[in-house]
Formats: structure tokens, C-alpha cells, sequence
């Protein structure tokens, strides 16, 4: 199931990117354990490492030469086989990454002097001829005739990756240099190791196949670049994310992607009361955190994918429970994608008025509770998620967490209920949501805030209120 998913993720981030006019679109493999993406040209380069570098459940990934040794049928087995493939192999390493004048990797810093290197072989089947410590140093051989640099196995300048799988090996590069380095012809795989899944002590990797020549800094193409970690999104099921605007509910709903929840979003305003600001934020915001979480990325058309979008059913249920019946397009109910936007004014009036003030954003929040789980059973989703942090304001006590969880059945998941403000603040700078989370917008729980809110209220009394609504 983790494979699976993660394969499908990896597919679907990459599934917009063509290599010609038969919109063939990047292949993504599994191969004794391993994932390999294939077919995608090398001018996406930047495009499939930023999204990759965003896709859950990938430790890290590196860009390689794929190699498809020559073998004749009578070689296929037994020592002979190992002759044409190293011979391969080493014009590769010639070829492509030590060739003079311009060599793709700077081996040599002058006269007299050169940089370190180690090699470092991995078999995929232990059926080759030559074990991974022969493989090292017939290539580092080759590679001190070649170049004249020095090995150093505890702390080289470069290291060449050789990993043999079937009949074809991996050529891939890790420099602690910095520098450019020429990208040759048909540069070959692009190689994603998966993030280790709780329990289990498989690793995996992942490559692609690219084309053309050109001239890209080394930590873009030459290195292992880490990737987000985690699971892959669609493993742990979905969940329903209560989304303010604010800096919190982000980051949480971040924070459950990483750990495999499939995130569906519901906001609540109180236009016309309040301005459109807090709507238009949460839009933007959701199309950051969908990068994030590949059901809803990129499609053959270049659009969002839109894999949901609630039916009537579920549109007449969140209707009806404001006793209003009204058309597709209505003042209380936005469907987009992954995104709800429900109109919570005409709930707010009547506990203005109904209810004491004290108990005014406790009751709001129950019946927030209480939509959310109406979606969560439409969509299937197990689980209500939200930004609270304890202590953080007057409803998030442990008093008052209590009393609001007890509106639904569902599980209520709280990723950041013990972070410090600044945590969450860093996190969000680096999902990329900190900026418009700041912008100033007006909350839908903010408006008629009481001056003294309740900070341990009490479930009888609570219940007791809500019977006059």
C-alpha cells in the first residue's frame, strides 16, 4: 500500500510534463525495489525537482546516467558478463563526467593537485559476477588512471554512485564542491529514495530518463537532494480540516499531509458582515497546501485536478441545516475542489441573541464541529482537523477543547496542541503560507467576540444554552 500510493503521488505531480507531441507523459516504475521515473525531458529539470521535493513519503532523490549494458545471449551468465559491462560503465565515467578539456566534474583543481573521490558500488542482485568491493576498485582504478585524483573513503570531494540492477547500472554523483557541472546527453536516472515506513526496514529508490546537454549549478543536478520525508498522502485515510486564514490551521493541516491524512477543507465566514479578504486568503492558501499533497496537483491540461467536489447531497445537507434551500451558486455554500466555504452569519445572529456572550465562541466552534463531520461523512473521512494550540487563546483550554470536541463523534486531531507560537511560525515560512496567513482579514470567530469569554466551561451548561437555538 505505501509503495503503491507513493508511486501514484510521484505519477500524478509529474503526469502534466510531456517529452513530445504525443503527449506521452513521465513514467514512474517500480524495479527491484526501486522507483524509476522515465520519459520526461531534461528542460523540466527544475519543474520535477521542485514538485518532487514536495511529494510526502521521499526521503531524498538524485539525477543519474542510466546505463543498459550490451550482453549477448551465451553472456548473460558467469564471469564473461562482467567485461562488457564495466567496459560500459567506464566509458560512461570517461565519456561523461571525466573527459577533457571540460570535464563534467572538476576532478582536477591545477597543476599538480587533485580533489578526492571515492566509489561506492551497490547490487540489486547478488547473482553478479563481481562483488561490490571488486566493482570499487576495478572503476577507482579506471578513474586514477583517467584523472590522477586521490581516493579518500572517509571524506572525498566527490563520490560516484554505481548501483547495477538487471541488466542495467546507475551512475550518479554526490559533490561536497561547489561548482557547475555539464549535464551530457541522455542523462539518465532520476533516482527517489522513499522515506522508511514505521516498522518496516525497506528502503526504495526512484529514477527517470532525460535528454540534452546543458549547464545547471551542482546542487541542482549533482548531489542527493532531500525530499520531504514522511508518508505518502492517501495512506492514512482522510481527514477534514477546519481552515481560518490564520498562521495555525495550515500548518496543521501540513503537518497531517506529512503524516499520509488526504486533506479536505472547509472555512466559515460571515460575509456580508464581514469583507471577502478572509475567503480570497484561504483560496490562495489551499493552492499552496495542494501542492503538498498530489491528489489534487497538476493535470495533462495544466489545471488543478479536482478529484471532489461535493454532490448535491451533501450541498442540500449543509443547507438545510441553516433551513435554507438555495441554488448551486448561493450566499452560504462555495464548492472548489478540496475547498468549502460555508456562510456562518445567520448561526452567529441567532446566538447573539440567544445565548450568553461568554459562551459565544465556544458555541460557534461545537458548530463548526458538527458541519465539518457532515462533510467528513460525505466524503469519508475519518477524522476533523484543526489548528488549536493549548493555551493559545480563551477557547483552547483544556476546559473549553473538551467541551467543543464533545459536539462530534469523530476523532479530533490537533498537530500543533503543545507548539510554541514561534514553531508554528517557522513551519509556516517554510510551506510557504506565513506571508498570506498575515495579511489582515476579519475572523468569522472574531465578530461579536465577547469582552470576557469563558475559559472552563462546563458541558451541562453548554448543552443547557444550545437547546434555545
Amino acid at each position: 500500500m505505501f509503495e503503491q500510493q507513493l508511486q501514484n503521488n510521484i505519477q500524478k505531480v509529474l503526469d502534466d510534463l510531456f517529452v513530445d507531441e504525443s503527449r506521452s507523459g513521465a513514467q514512474v516504475k517500480w524495479q527491484y525495489g526501486r522507483l524509476y521515473v522515465e520519459n520526461f525531458n531534461m528542460a523540466d529539470w527544475p519543474k520535477i525537482k521542485e514538485r518532487l521535493q514536495k511529494v510526502f513519503g521521499i526521503a531524498n532523490f538524485v539525477l543519474a546516467e542510466k546505463v543498459t549494458f550490451q550482453c549477448h545471449p551465451e553472456e548473460a551468465l558467469g564471469r564473461r558478463r562482467i567485461f562488457g559491462a564495466l567496459a560500459q560503465i567506464r566509458a560512461v565515467l570517461g565519456k561523461k563526467f571525466l573527459s577533457s578539456p571540460t570535464p563534467a566534474l572538476p576532478l582536477k583543481k591545477g597543476e599538480g593537485t587533485s580533489r578526492s573521490f571515492r566509489i561506492t558500488a551497490r547490487r540489486a542482485q547478488k547473482d553478479f559476477p563481481l562483488t561490490s568491493q571488486e566493482i570499487n576498485e576495478k572503476l577507482g582504478a579506471f578513474v586514477i588512471e583517467k584523472t590522477g585524483a586521490e581516493v579518500d573513503l572517509k571524506n572525498p570531494d566527490i563520490t560516484f554512485y554505481v548501483e547495477i540492477v538487471n541488466k542495467n547500472s546507475f551512475i550518479y554523483v554526490d559533490l561536497r564542491i561547489l561548482s557547475s557541472v555539464v549535464i551530457p546527453t541522455k542523462v539518465g536516472i532520476h533516482g527517489v529514495r522513499a522515506s522508511k515506513l514505521e516498522g518496516n526496514k525497506r528502503r526504495m529508490d526512484s529514477g527517470t530518463v532525460a535528454g540534452m546537454t546543458e549547464v545547471y549549478p551542482v546542487d541542482d543536478v549533482a548531489g542527493i537532494i532531500q525530499g520531504a520525508g514522511g508518508l505518502p498522502v492517501g495512506v492514512s485515510g482522510k481527514a477534514v480540516c477546519l481552515l481560518s486564514g490564520g498562521i495555525d490551521s495550515p500548518v496543521a493541516a501540513w503537518s497531517a499531509m506529512k503524516r499520509g491524512l488526504e486533506v479536505y477543507f472547509v472555512h466559515f465566514h460571515s460575509a456580508p458582515q464581514t469583507d471577502m479578504a478572509s475567503q480570497d486568503k484561504v483560496k490562495r492558501i489551499v493552492k499552496i497546501l495542494n501542492q503538498w499533497q498530489a491528489l489534487f496537483c497538476h493535470s495533462r491540461a495544466g489545471r488543478t485536478r479536482n478529484p471532489w467536489i461535493p454532490g448535491p447531497a451533501c450541498a442540500s445537507s449543509l443547507r438545510s441545516s441553516y433551513g435554507k434551500a438555495r441554488q448551486a451558486r448561493n450566499d452560504n455554500l462555495y464548492e472548489n475542489d478540496n475547498l468549502i466555504m460555508i456562510s456562518f452569519l445567520e448561526f452567529q445572529k441567532k446566538v447573539l441573541t440567544k445565548t450568553p456572550a461568554k459562551y459565544r465562541v465556544i458555541l460557534y466552534r461545537r458548530e463548526m464541529m458538527r458541519q465539518a463531520e457532515k462533510i467528513a461523512m460525505q466524503i469519508g473521512a475519518k477524522a476533523i482537523l484543526t489548528g488549536e494550540a493549548l493555551g493559545q487563546v480563551a477557547s483552547q483550554t483544556i476546559e473549553n477543547l473538551a467541551v467543543i470536541e464533545q459536539a462530534t463523534n469523530l476523532p479530533v486531531l490537533r498537530p500543533l496542541i503543545c507548539f510554541d507560537k514561534q514553531e508554528i511560525i517557522k513551519l509556516a515560512q517554510k510551506i510557504g503560507t506565513y506571508e498570506i496567513s498575515t495579511e489582515p482579514y476579519q475572523d468569522c470567530c472574531s465578530l461579536f467576540v465577547p469582552e470576557h469569554p469563558a475559559t472552563k466551561a462546563n458541558l451541562a451548561d453548554i448543552l443547557k444554552v444550545e437547546k434555545d437555538l
